[in-house]
């Protein structure tokens, strides 16, 4: 059994055309797509509602779609699974994950990860070859496309539920595969409490954790008897945002997957930015991102390295954390700049920094602030 995983999957106006076109030798590179043609599966992110459509929502961050005929080029790769689980699937409502549903189905593509509720979004995939069965989990980072019981949407990470759940598939199943969209964007390391919950999922069954959302390649760990990736880089997401980040968002891995009756072998493919998608890296090019890979690999093996590179990353972002709190009215702006962008420490006193750390930290507080905010919202 071969498969390739690839992360965001994501049609743009950069490309749109291309997709409609089903063209996609264009999109990755002639001999990728032989590559793919080959595979048993091929798993995707598909981070964008496809929909003809503007039914966005309220959120904080960028509202995605892509056009339902961009369809063609995903019809173009045989064996595909679409995954769901994202920060972006409700970002047109449930108009657009609707829609986004039955343009797959009506395709014969398949797609986890998210449903009508909760209940329809936790379901795994399962595929099964030669008397293997290989099962898929996809989760996603709790944001604005969470499904509960009562809404559509993606599946949530769960901590009391999703360790559970996949330990009852790989009951069912010979192998289980994690797919885990979060992180930190633009960070290529874990942090402490991502490496606690990738590492609780390989405790669980899982042979391999992927880990999406970074955009960016991040390291690998092998810990116990599987396999956890902290990030493979974006797959096809061409962006103009991305043009200011190009020395981080360039190069991803694509992830090939041999399993047979003896285990799971694992080999990351590197590939690179193009102007319209990606293509596979050249031998000399792959080889430079396979040692950075390597070097960062190298690099969380030393626990105490993986909480002080992340509490350095935090220092250069709580900044922007707390201003959110100030809110963003045109009078706070205004002081912010007079004050060099430090309004929120000259305001807030450790007394504030306390209480909002208490308030973050504690279940009780926590979840009566969310609850708080959420009203706030849907007033």
């Amino acid at each position: 059994m071969k498969i390739y995983i690839g992360a965001d999957f994501v049609p743009t106006d950069i490309n749109r055309i291309l997709f409609e076109n089903g063209d996609m030798h264009s999109i990755i590179g002639t001999q990728l797509y032989s590559m793919l043609c080959e595979a048993d599966l091929n798993v995707f992110n598909l981070e964008a509602p496809l929909t003809d459509n503007d039914t966005s929502i309220d959120k904080f961050g960028h509202n995605l779609k892509s056009p339902t005929k961009t369809i063609n080029g995903f019809k173009a790769i045989p064996s595909l699974l679409l995954g769901l689980a994202n920060n972006h699937s409700y970002d047109q409502g449930y108009e657009g994950l609707q829609s986004t549903m039955q343009v797959l189905t009506q395709s014969n593509i398949a797609y986890s990860g998210a449903g009508g509720n909760v209940n329809e979004a936790k379901q795994p995939y399962i595929f099964t070859k030669d008397g293997i069965r290989l099962g898929i989990y996809m989760c996603t980072e709790n944001e604005f496309s969470s499904a509960s019981v009562h809404r559509a949407g993606a599946n949530p990470f769960d901590v009391l539920e999703s360790f559970d759940h996949v330990q009852t598939l790989k009951e069912q199943c010979d192998y289980v595969i994690v797919i885990y969209h979060g992180g930190k964007e633009f960070y290529r390391y874990p942090s402490p409490m991502l490496q606690r919950y990738c590492r609780k999922f390989i405790e669980k069954g899982a042979s391999l954790v992927l880990c999406q959302h970074s955009h960016c390649i991040g390291a690998r760990e092998d810990y116990e008897a599987g396999t956890i990736i902290y990030g493979q880089g974006s797959f096809v997401f061409q962006t103009e945002y991305f043009n200011n980040l190009h020395d981080i968002v360039a190069d991803s891995l694509v992830v090939e997957i041999n399993i047979d009756q003896d285990g799971v072998l694992i080999n990351e493919i590197p590939v690179t930015r193009t102007e319209v998608g990606i293509t596979l890296a050249t031998k000399e090019h792959a080889q430079l991102v396979i040692e950075m890979y390597n070097q960062l690999s190298e690099d969380i093996k030393n626990p105490h390295f993986v909480y002080e590179s992340y509490k350095y990353f935090a220092d250069e972002h709580i900044n922007r954390y707390l201003r959110e709190f100030l809110g963003r009215s045109w009078v706070v702006k205004a002081l912010n700049l007079l004050c060099n962008r430090k309004l929120a420490r000259l305001l807030l006193g450790k007394t504030s920094y306390l209480a909002i750390q208490n308030y973050l930290t504690c279940e009780a507080h926590y979840e009566l602030f969310l609850q708080g905010l959420k009203n706030i919202n849907h007033k």
